[in-house]
């Protein structure tokens, strides 16, 4: 097991991900504080609250939300050595018809909440820990009707590295994964509201060269190898896990 002795802060648990790393991560020997915005997120993780599964139910785009779930995992478990800061929403819309508050939601929940989590968990990180982001390879990658999407990936990607250099007195690791399409629920919300979504999903597909979508489990290998100690070189690092997309 390559995560004994280290605790944990995942956000985003109850979605595809976030499930999958909540159970890997225990399996590698983890201790997990996980948080979604589901009330009833740990049933869908499969994990009970115990002395090594905590989980807290919030809403990351909220201040008092994001005290109340590092002073819940801070309670539990006295610090964190890993922050997996994977929550995020999709937006499927023209640019001509991205509202203000389409805008305003998506940055909110990709870039501004995950500044301020971590900055609210930071305090509570263990020197030598590592904080992982979530970025997109559309936030790498242009692509249509994701404008505001990929602007606040994109926004992720220079968080990393500028958070990288201010951590890194403390040893302090941080890096961004970036995903490509990914078969959870989350890329299929970005089509809902477009037309002929069948035919779409198809085109990604094959504009991928592994003409496949990933697996949550595909992703949360490379969370688990920059959370454990095989990675303490590694930081500032954006690596993308997109089966070759950002390389066409």
């Amino acid at each position: 097991m390559r995560l004994v002795g280290k605790i944990v802060l995942i956000t985003g648990a109850a979605g595809g991900i976030g499930q999958a790393a909540c159970r890997r991560f225990a399996q590698e020997g983890a201790r997990v504080c996980a948080s979604d915005l589901d009330l009833d997120g740990a049933s869908r993780i499969g994990l009970s609250n115990s002395d090594n599964f905590l989980y807290v139910a919030g809403d990351v785009t909220q201040a008092a939300d994001r005290a109340k779930i590092v002073a819940a995992g801070l309670d539990r478990f006295g610090k964190f050595d890993v922050v997996f800061a994977n929550h995020g929403k999709i937006l499927g819309k023209t640019f001509v018809e991205t509202t203000e508050a389409d805008w305003d939601a998506i940055q909110a929940t990709n870039l501004k909440s995950t500044y301020f989590l971590v900055q609210s968990a930071c305090a509570a990180l263990s020197a030598g820990g590592s904080i992982i982001l979530v970025s997109s390879a559309a936030g790498m990658l242009a692509r249509p009707n994701m404008s505001a999407y990929s602007a606040s990936k994109a926004g992720i990607i220079m968080l990393a590295r500028s958070l990288a250099l201010d951590l890194s007195e403390r040893g302090i690791r941080v890096n961004a994964i970036a995903p490509g399409l990914v078969d959870t629920p989350m890329p299929r919300s970005f089509l809902k509201d477009l037309a002929d979504k069948d035919r779409i999903w198809a085109s990604m597909l094959e504009k991928s060269p592994l003409k496949r979508a990933a697996t949550p489990e595909e992703i949360v290998g490379l969370a688990v190898y920059l959370a454990s100690d095989e990675s303490t070189y590694t930081t500032g690092a954006v690596i993308p896990v997109d089966g070759g997309r950002t390389a066409t």
